[in-house]
């Protein structure tokens, strides 16, 4: 195997072996509920998909040892104090078609709620986000049958750009512009959003205010941790799940004994400059 191949194994390996030891979060840390962040989900492997079978185990793992809820009930346990011990969310990012075909039949089979947040300019068909025709994006009417199924719809970015540091008038589009795409298509109010990449250095208090200004009342990163304040509705921490985790893994990770990459995350700034691509979608 090559070394290039090698490395993000060897890398699994080692987080799961602290993950083992790591002891669970503390309640000061704020309320459980892991927020899990999906991409795809395919029968075709890919750096973002997460193989059908594999997903259908982990939701059943999860509507079984968690009360799954919608992103924005959470949100407004969160702000009320109100967020019963073993929460959970589930969400997608970006929009991908196989939401649809492969991962709506598996969450309706066990009565679990979603959010997809979506990049507009994707999903009408102006960018690809992607160099793989199979992970193509969601088509409007497509977006509409999750929601009559459910689903809620969030904002993604249009274009999926890193929004700190970007002038006023492009972040205007990219916070903007698909709050009133979605709402036009889909006639009601878009109030959740996710940060494109979503780590520390790619948001900051000018991004939050303008959410707010726009509208919105929360929003996803992908800083790790399964634990929230109502202080953090605009950075809600994510459970990022890979193609390769089992459910083992995903189990220490919905548990909080993935949680020690939180502090990796707070040092990040130090190694990348604001803007800079990060290794979220």
């Amino acid at each position: 195997m090559p070394a290039d191949a090698r490395r993000p194994l060897v890398r699994n390996r080692v987080k799961h072996a602290l993950a083992r030891v790591w002891p669970p979060p503390r309640g000061s840390a704020g309320a459980l509920a892991p927020i899990v962040c999906y991409h795809s989900v395919s029968p075709v492997a890919s750096d973002l998909g997460v193989l059908p079978e594999r997903f259908e185990a982990q939701i059943a793992y999860l509507t079984t040892h968690f009360r799954v809820l919608p992103l924005d009930r959470l949100v407004e346990h969160l702000k009320a104090g109100t967020v019963r011990p073993g929460s959970a969310v589930v969400t997608f990012d970006d929009g991908y078609v196989d939401n649809h075909e492969w991962a709506l039949p598996i969450l309706r089979r066990y009565g679990c709620p979603a959010t997809v947040f979506v990049v507009t300019a994707f999903i009408q068909g102006k960018i690809v986000l992607v160099p793989d025709p199979k992970l193509g994006p969601l088509t409007w009417g497509q977006l509409r049958d999750l929601r009559r199924m459910g689903w809620t719809i969030g904002a993604h970015s249009h274009t999926h750009q890193i929004l700190r540091g970007l002038p006023a008038t492009e972040l205007k589009l990219e916070i903007a512009e698909p709050k009133t795409v979605l709402e036009e298509e889909l006639g009601e109010p878009v109030t959740l959003f996710a940060y494109p990449t979503g780590q520390r250095p790619d948001f900051d208090e000018r991004t939050v205010e303008f959410l707010r200004t726009c509208g919105y009342v929360a929003a996803c990163s992908t800083l790790w941790g399964t634990r929230h304040r109502a202080a953090d509705v605009y950075a809600l921490r994510r459970i990022v799940v890979h193609g390769d985790d089992d459910l083992a893994t995903f189990s220490l990770k919905v548990h909080g004994r993935y949680d020690y990459l939180r502090m990796l995350h707070r040092l990040r700034p130090r190694w990348r400059r604001p803007g800079a691509p990060g290794t979220g979608h």
